[in-house]
């Protein structure tokens, strides 16, 4: 398998293997995009045609988002593309791209880089 294409399968594994992990962090990533934008929970609930309760759980990371929905409050919150870099790989093979860009200082991305160097003896 192109080696490209391996890294990218290890971390889609780990991804698949820690979603609890993701989840909570996409949450958290979107309400500090709320924050900074001072919208209230309330608002993104209006503009994303849901409850602000449901908006509350997704916050804390209680509830994955369909794709769908993950636009929807996007919207609501006026998030640029930007808000994807935090949780996507681009083939990039590189320990500070994974650690700065992946996840942006969580501890998170720094057990994505010893579960890719461990599952494919990766060198950095």
């Amino acid at each position: 398998m192109n080696n490209k294409y391996s890294d990218v399968l290890t971390v889609n594994s780990y991804i698949l293997n820690h979603k609890e992990d993701f989840i909570k962090d996409i949450g958290e990533v979107l309400k500090q995009e709320r924050i900074t934008k001072n919208i209230t929970i309330e608002e993104v609930a209006l503009r994303s045609k849901t409850s602000p309760s449901y908006i509350s759980q997704i916050e804390k990371g209680n509830y994955g988002l369909s794709l769908i929905k993950f636009i929807t409050v996007c919207n609501a919150i006026e998030a640029n593309e930007s808000i994807l870099e935090r949780f996507l790989y681009a083939g990039k093979k590189s320990e500070d791209f994974l650690y700065y860009e992946l996840q942006k200082g969580k501890n998170i991305s720094k057990n994505i880089i010893d579960y890719m160097k461990e599952k494919n003896n990766l060198v950095f």
